[in-house]
């Protein structure tokens, strides 16, 4: 009888259970829909996936040293053809414990201090020296121009679109069953308060 009694508490009572249905349509419409429906997330993705790029990134190894010496001695055996990744297997090959960090990856910028010091082009750069006296020089294999990302790369932003698209088209729908009608009564007299 509260609802009744309380006309206020009636409306907030209302307010909660209408909430509630529509989070549940909500989620059984657009959200579990755009995780669950593997196919369409993927026509979704093929169709807008120029959307979600990787920016221009630089194919490189980082050699970091302990110190200048042995940078320039690593420098010395990269010259004389060696590779970066094979040096640092060999090194811990020979039972020798090695202070040299070898990183391979495709880089962008601001992702990484060291490939933001050096010339973006092929080859071996200049040394950087670090804080913490160390030595880094990066050897250069190429640029890989910008490319769409695969879905496994960009599923979150993926899904999140993918959720929009499916909300407006269920919007447009529910407008096309349900057209609204104003009553243009009822509104003046929300002007007249």
């Amino acid at each position: 009888m509260l609802p009744v009694k309380n006309p206020d508490f009636g409306r907030l009572v209302k307010e909660f259970r209408d909430g509630n249905l529509l989070y549940e349509l909500m989620g059984e419409r657009v959200w579990n829909k755009a995780m669950q429906d593997t196919i369409g997330l993927q026509a979704f993705y093929d169709k807008n996936k120029n959307n979600y790029l990787w920016p221009q990134r630089l194919d490189a190894t980082i050699i970091n040293c302990p110190n200048e010496a042995l940078a320039k001695q690593t420098r010395e055996q990269i010259n004389a053809g060696e590779n970066a990744k094979a040096l640092e297997k060999s090194l811990k090959d020979k039972g020798g414990v090695t202070n040299i960090r070898i990183d391979s990856d495709l880089y962008a910028k601001d992702q990484n201090k060291v490939i933001d010091k050096i010339e973006w082009k092929a080859g071996l750069s200049e040394n950087v020296s670090n804080n913490d006296g160390s030595v880094s020089f990066v050897q250069v294999y190429g640029i890989v121009e910008p490319s769409p990302k695969k879905l496994s790369e960009a599923r979150g932003y993926v899904i999140a679109d993918y959720q929009t698209e499916l909300e407006k088209a269920w919007i447009t729908e529910l407008r096309e069953k349900y057209p609204v009608e104003i009553d243009n009564g009822v509104l003046k007299t929300l002007y007249k308060r």
